[in-house]
């Protein structure tokens, strides 16, 4: 048997030409400084416009109440818990280890 011939495609890269400009970014230089002076006349007033404020939405209502439900429910229950520690009452733990 006769060997094959290989053939093969030699690829040529073509690299795009640079110009020769370098930018780096920590050696760029801002040179615009540029001051502006508006000028008003004297019967013109400045003044700042406040934002008005956002309302509670509903669901927030509903959370704050739901809030001090839980903080009244637990401020009786430490009262309670006081209560009987002064009376020397022991509570069971609900969990056991």
């Amino acid at each position: 048997m006769a060997k094959k011939k290989v053939k093969s495609v030699e690829r040529v890269k073509v690299k795009p030409k640079t110009t020769g400009i370098v930018q780096h970014a920590s050696t760029a230089d801002n040179a615009n400084q540029q001051v502006v002076q508006v000028i008003f006349p004297s019967d013109v007033e400045l003044r700042k416009v406040k934002k008005k404020k956002k309302g509670k939405t509903a669901s927030q209502k509903k959370r704050d109440e739901l809030l001090e439900q839980l903080k009244a429910a637990l401020q009786s229950y430490d009262g309670l818990q006081d209560e009987a520690q002064k009376l020397n009452i022991k509570i069971p733990s609900d969990y056991e280890k």
